[in-house]
């Protein structure tokens, strides 16, 4: 380790040392005050930030576009399927019944022996309420979701489908009388199809 006088960055005159980055192993002084005999030198503060991710980041490549990106290790351990993606968007699209990545489903995705295609062939897409056909989720009339039989099935947009008894995600922010205006509007709608 070669030493010196030069001067620091204030122009002051100090005792530098000759020594490589531990990063990109370019030769580079430093004021002897921080060096760190067994620790972190680095040239730079670009070589540092790499530097301490080495070893702490691997290369991924997202399940669902195929774009390459970083992880730190200490994340990998959340995927319960082992599947990784690079943003929540990803996630969220390969998430889709018609993305086909089963590991992700929710637990009440394909476990009724194909409900949801059975009740969109039956009844069509389309709100049977608002006649909404944009998005739109099958509900279950009972509130039982082993209970497939298709009369116990309907088509429901999302807005619809909040304002039931059984939809429990929204409950504290519906009011009785609009819940009892829905379940009314159902059973109405099932006595018009039989």
């Amino acid at each position: 380790m070669k030493e010196g006088i030069r001067p620091d960055t204030t122009g002051k005159k100090r005792k530098h040392v000759l020594i490589k980055c531990d990063n990109c192993e370019k030769e580079f002084w430093k004021p002897k005050r921080f060096y760190v005999k067994n620790g972190t030198n680095c040239c730079s503060r670009e070589c540092v930030t790499q530097f301490r991710r080495k070893g702490h980041f691997v290369e991924l490549e997202c399940a669902y576009c195929g774009k390459e990106f970083e992880r730190a290790k200490s994340n990998l351990k959340g995927s319960k399927s082992g599947l990784h993606f690079c943003s929540r968007k990803c996630k969220d699209k390969a998430q889709r019944i018609e993305s086909g990545f089963k590991e992700i489903w929710p637990n009440h995705f394909g476990n009724g022996n194909g409900y949801r295609e059975k009740a969109l062939k039956e009844y069509g897409k389309g709100c049977e309420i608002c006649g909404w056909n944009h998005t739109y989720d099958v509900h279950h009339i009972d509130g039982n979701r082993e209970n497939n039989n298709i009369n116990n099935l309907i088509i429901l947009c999302p807005n619809c489908h909040s304002l039931t008894k059984s939809y429990i995600k929204y409950k504290l922010m519906r009011t009785e009388e609009k819940v009892n205006e829905i379940e009314d509007k159902i059973t109405e709608t099932r006595r018009s199809s039989k």
